[in-house]
């Protein structure tokens, strides 16, 4: 999780969707690289990110359906995904079902959590940062550098210091083990912070006039366009 805390970006890790609100005080806007809103075929977001990045649209897998992210294990997932969808289920998907579960739940029992916690996909974040997709791929150093440079963009001018970004990335590194948290988990944690902390006007959403599932989830993903 990326916050800005005395003029400076603060990296901590967390828990649970419920432990990262409680931390918050009074946010606008939190973003997450969670699917958000589940239904019974493709999320309109989902399609649309894959076109916006184009040649890299393969970093955007589809959400599952509700039965399929309730399912106890995979098998019956990919069983369910494929009754329903007519479309099996990614490992990719299913890896990060408990998360999607845990956000889920967190807001349909919190109420004023919705509407301020919103999903957002890292890519379709920097692609709205730097007005393009960024190919290289965020695992290799030209990617990272990339990205980096992006986020200095916003950083830098904001918290007046032109290394606030790395000054980041090598203090959540030295402070946490790398099997808890990788160089470009901190980048993408800082992507979505650039988005979340960005004036109102600069929001857009893909979709544009994003539908809700059965329990009023709006199903978006939220970027900024600068």
């Amino acid at each position: 999780m990326a916050t800005v805390r005395d003029r400076s970006i603060a990296i901590d890790v967390v828990d649970s969707m419920e432990s990262a609100w409680r931390g918050l005080r009074s946010p606008r806007v939190v973003l997450v690289d969670i699917p958000i809103g589940l239904c019974d075929g493709p999320r309109a977001c989902d399609v649309e990110a894959r076109a916006m990045l184009g040649a890299a649209r393969s970093r955007v897998f589809p959400a599952p359906c509700r039965a399929a992210a309730e399912a106890a294990g995979y098998l019956e997932a990919n069983r369910l995904s494929k009754q329903i969808t007519g479309k099996g289920l990614s490992k990719q998907a299913w890896n990060i079902t408990a998360k999607i579960r845990q956000v889920d739940r967190f807001l349909r029992s919190t109420p004023a959590a919705r509407g301020v916690v919103r999903e957002c996909h890292p890519e379709v974040c920097f692609a709205g940062l730097c007005g393009r997709p960024i190919l290289a791929s965020k695992k290799t150093d030209e990617g990272f550098e990339e990205r980096v440079n992006a986020l200095a963009g916003v950083f830098g001018p904001v918290l007046g210091r032109g290394s606030v970004v790395m000054d980041a990335v090598e203090g959540a590194m030295s402070r946490w083990p790398r099997r808890e948290l990788a160089r470009d988990d901190i980048v993408d944690a800082m992507a979505a912070l650039a988005c979340a902390i960005a004036p109102v006007r600069e929001l857009r959403t893909l979709p544009l006039d994003p539908p809700r599932d059965s329990f009023e989830l709006r199903m978006e993903m939220v970027y900024r366009s600068r």
